[in-house]
């Protein structure tokens, strides 16, 4: 399910819409009520949902995560572990605390989901 709080992120979807339902892969659209019906425990801070049920799902999303961490590892990559609430700019620069000290960026991505956050 695709969660939009706009109607213009909605709207700016509906010709990817359309290409999807001219090579079979159609989405079914949900107000915030259909689409609380199906997942009751999302925070209601959307205005339409799209539900894609033609298009595999994963019973665990955790396990994919590690197989990606596990690649880009042997791929030389470093994983890091921080706290993501010590984010803070630092001169011109973001900056996070992990294990291994301060990690320091010109750009930070905080990516967050509908669910309900208690803080």
């Amino acid at each position: 399910m695709t969660l939009y709080r706009s109607d213009a992120a909605y709207d700016a979807m509906k010709p990817q819409l359309e290409f999807g339902a001219q090579i079979g892969v159609a989405a079914q659209e949900l107000d915030t009520n259909g689409a609380l019906a199906l997942e009751p425990n999302l925070a209601p801070v959307f205005r339409h949902a799209l539900m894609w049920p033609d298009v595999a799902s994963l019973s665990n999303p955790l396990a994919v995560t590690r197989a990606y961490a596990k690649r880009f590892q042997a791929l030389g990559g470093v994983l890091v572990n921080g706290d993501a609430r010590s984010l803070h700019r630092a001169d011109s620069r973001w900056r996070v605390d992990t294990q291994n000290g301060p990690v320091d960026s010109t750009e930070a991505v905080v990516a967050l989901g509908p669910w309900r956050w208690t803080c």
